[in-house]
């Protein structure tokens, strides 16, 4: 990109990567504000569908209040609909910022290669750089924004409906927040194995992208010694081979 390599080592933290490309996402930060505003708005929204599920069952089901009915009726119709309307306007709102964030580290990314003087890139491969292209660009967004956004949205989530089933029953709240240690622990025992596999689908997929290249480069060739359905053959192994490394990171 246009930082020099000195600036960002290869075993920068966190800090040091956010800082580094939170300018993508300050270029639209009142577009972020108002996503990360109705984030929150959207679990504030489903605690009061909750509570008028839970008067439904209570007032009128249970204790036959029949002339509750509308009213409770209308205002969980009323809810179901600021919901979806909240939920699709969130959706857009995401989607039309991160593909501005992919756009400007693409953008910027590919300054960089092609500034480059010859030899620079070392043994990269041209698959390598494709992969600096698409999957790295996601990463970025992801760091900047769906991950603290996420985060913030998986909280305060986490904060209304423990307020909420703790008003319904705190016997059973209690119950279920035990289990929360035991999570834990399977998520950090399998967290590094992960890790691990998303890097070597990341290799399988600059592999199958530097072979196609080459290739590609290399038709008339491949023509000329009737080698297309070995050609053929070989690229559909390492199609396999990233398909089935990219399947271990589910």
């Amino acid at each position: 990109m246009t930082t020099p390599q000195s600036e960002l080592r290869p075993d920068a933290d966190i800090k040091t990567l956010v800082l580094r490309f939170m300018p993508y996402l300050l270029r639209s930060k009142w577009l972020a504000l108002l996503t990360a505003g109705m984030v929150i708005a959207g679990p504030l929204v489903a605690g009061a569908l909750l509570w008028s599920v839970k008067h439904l069952v209570d007032d009128v089901l249970v204790g036959r209040l029949l002339g509750l009915l509308p009213g409770l009726a209308a205002i969980y119709v009323g809810l179901v609909g600021v919901k979806l309307m909240l939920s699709y306007t969130i959706e857009r709102l995401e989607a039309g910022l991160i593909e501005r964030i992919d756009q400007d580290v693409r953008i910027d990314v590919y300054k960089h290669i092609v500034s480059l003087s010859p030899g620079s890139l070392g043994r990269a491969s041209v698959g390598d750089q494709f992969v600096h292209l698409t999957s790295d660009a996601d990463r970025v967004q992801f760091l900047v924004y769906t991950g603290p956004l996420s985060v913030l949205a998986d909280g305060f989530s986490v904060l209304c409906f423990s307020v909420f089933l703790f008003l319904l029953s705190w016997k059973l709240t209690l119950a279920a927040i035990l289990i929360l240690p035991l999570l834990a622990l399977i998520s950090k025992r399998t967290s590094p194995y992960i890790r691990r596999a998303a890097t070597i689908a990341r290799h399988r997929l600059a592999a199958w992208m530097s072979h196609a290249e080459e290739r590609m480069d290399a038709v008339p060739l491949i023509h000329a010694f009737g080698t297309s359905r070995m050609e053929t053959d070989a690229f559909a192994a390492l199609c396999d081979r990233a398909r089935r490394a990219e399947l271990t990171t589910v």
